[in-house]
């Protein structure tokens, strides 16, 4: 896997796992937060897990449903790639 590809999955795995954190926080359930969010919940567990990539409009409503602030969450995202040595501009 070249080096790009490899930044990619670490970068959803990444997101994923903010995700969850903050679902945890809120005190949902995969389900809960899917429903809310008009997900699927087996689509929101593969999201966390980093196997896939949310698309914009799934992302803003997977973060109104946590009650998240989007600029709050990209801090927070910001925080957790430059830990990884990650930018959050390029391919996600």
């Amino acid at each position: 896997m070249d080096q790009k590809k490899q930044e990619t999955e670490l970068k959803k795995q990444l997101v994923g796992k903010i995700i969850k954190k903050n679902r945890e926080a809120a005190g949902m359930t995969q389900p809960q937060l899917a429903e809310i969010s008009s997900i699927d919940y087996k689509y929101l567990g593969k999201l966390e897990k980093g196997i896939y990539n949310p698309s914009y409009l799934k992302m803003f409503e997977i973060l109104n449903g946590l009650k998240i602030n989007h600029d709050e969450f990209k801090k927070e995202v910001e925080q957790e790639f430059k830990k990884h040595g990650l930018s959050l501009h390029g391919n996600l």
